[in-house]
C-alpha cells in the first residue's frame, strides 16, 4: 500500500499530516479528503517513542 511504501507500520501513531496536528482519526480522514492523486504528503509518526518524518504520494482521491 502507499502507506507501507512511506514506511508507516501497524501501531505507528500519526502526529502530523502535511503540517496539521492529528488528534483523532477524523482529523486524518478530513485531511485525506482534501488531497488529489499525485499530491505529496509529509507525515510525522511516533514509533517506539521516536518521531519519524516520512512522505507519501496520494494514489487515488482520499487515499494515500
Amino acid at each position: 500500500s502507499p502507506a507501507a511504501k512511506a514506511g508507516i507500520e501497524r501501531g505507528d501513531i500519526i502526529t502530523t499530516f502535511d503540517g496539521i496536528s492529528i488528534h483523532e482519526r477524523f482529523d486524518i480522514i478530513y485531511q485525506l479528503q482534501k488531497k488529489k492523486p499525485g499530491d505529496q504528503i509529509k507525515i510525522n509518526i511516533v514509533r517506539d517513542g521516536k518521531t519519524i518524518e516520512t512522505e507519501a504520494v496520494m494514489t487515488v482521491s482520499g487515499h494515500p
